[in-house]
């Protein structure tokens, strides 16, 4: 506020208070929600039909069938929570204090008790969330005093935050760990194609791997080895297989002849790991 002389609840503030924020409250936080249940209880039985759920499936998607209520129930106890601190103001602060922690612990029993939601991870999240409230509002309690010394309030204080970044820090990891299959449900194409690449460079890393331990490049002197020897090899098949390539043999076995030297020379320079480029490099030299 612009004027931090105005009194709360009196003059202006009590014409704002009982003008705006009241009926809005009402509004949104009782006659919302109750018309909110009283339609999922007159649906109770049709609540897995495509127009209830198109209608109501936003109150519903996710819980229990026993327990198609609880995020009206969610609300009701934030409500709740909001109408002590506005609403008591008259009260002392610890009474307030005293007030919430009770509206959390039933909470916390009923979250135990039913256990809503159809994941489990929901339910943990929940379960944390209401522990972490119960223990910053036990801790705040003693800052209410004066009899605490410095060394106890800022211990206490480090509880609080501690819990805070505990919770925040895990639900982090949880929304990491489901967004995969968030992205997959909602953005396929996005999801197939980050996964086609990732898949890709594995393939292409793996064969690499592969290639590298199960077929190692022969040393230079084992490649002039080998190429020597396949030169001689070639040279003997050829001398052997000239008295049927003369002239005076027929086309046929002349023809019969080449193809399968052509064939040996092939194959051999496979089994010894020359390419056939190598090979008639080799030979012409």
């Amino acid at each position: 506020m612009k004027d931090m002389a105005i009194k709360c609840w009196s003059g202006e503030h009590l014409g704002w208070s009982f003008g705006l924020a009241l009926p809005g409250m009402l509004i949104w936080g009782i006659l919302i929600p109750v018309l909110g249940v009283s339609m999922l209880r007159k649906n109770k039985k049709q609540l897995d039909h495509t127009q209830i759920i198109a209608k109501y499936g936003f109150l519903y998607r996710g819980l229990t069938p026993r327990c198609y209520y609880w995020e009206i129930m969610i609300l009701a106890r934030k409500v709740a929570i909001a109408s002590i601190v506005v609403f008591l103001y008259f009260l002392d602060a610890s009474i307030q204090a005293l007030i919430c922690l009770a509206v959390l612990v039933v909470s916390y029993r009923g979250q135990e008790l039913y256990s809503p939601y159809v994941n489990h991870e929901l339910n943990e999240l929940e379960t944390r969330s209401i522990v972490v409230g119960l223990i910053t509002i036990y801790c705040g309690l003693y800052f209410i005093t004066d009899e605490l010394d410095l060394t106890t309030q800022w211990i206490l204080f480090a509880v609080m935050l501690l819990a805070n970044i505990y919770f925040f820090t895990y639900w982090l990891v949880k929304v990491f760990q489901r967004l995969p299959t968030l992205l997959r449900n909602r953005y396929p194409k996005v999801y197939n194609r980050l996964c086609i690449s990732r898949k890709s460079r594995r393939v292409g890393s793996s064969t690499e791997l592969q290639e590298v331990t199960v077929s190692p490049s022969p040393s230079p002197s084992k490649k002039v080895a080998t190429k020597e020897t396949l030169n001689f090899s070639l040279s003997r098949l050829g001398s052997s297989l000239s008295k049927v390539t003369d002239d005076r043999a027929p086309d046929s076995s002349r023809q019969s002849a080449h193809l399968f030297y052509s064939r040996q020379e092939h194959k051999a320079g496979e089994e010894m790991g020359i390419s056939r480029r190598d090979q008639y490099v080799d030979l012409a030299d």
